[in-house]
C-alpha cells in the first residue's frame, strides 16, 4: 500500500483534488477517498505489477503537481 500525505500548502491542492485528478485522467486511478481529512491519498498494491506500478507512479506525480 502506498500512502502520500497530501501538503496543500505546498503542492496548491487538497488530497480530494488530488485524487479527482487520478480519477479524470487516462488512465483513470481510482483510490479509496476515506482518508481525505488526514490529507492522505491511498493507493493499495494488489496486483501490482512494474509497469503498472510505474503508470500509476507517473500518473500521481502529473496530478500532484500538473
Amino acid at each position: 500500500m502506498l500512502e502520500v500525505k497530501i501538503d496543500g500548502q505546498i503542492v496548491g491542492r487538497s488530497a480530494a483534488e488530488v485524487s479527482q485528478r487520478l480519477k479524470d485522467g487516462e488512465p483513470r486511478i481510482y483510490e479509496r477517498d476515506r482518508y481525505f481529512h488526514q490529507r492522505l491519498v491511498i493507493i493499495h498494491s494488489i496486483n501490482l505489477d512494474e509497469e503498472i506500478a510505474r503508470v500509476v507512479g507517473e500518473r500521481l506525480y502529473t496530478a500532484i503537481t500538473g
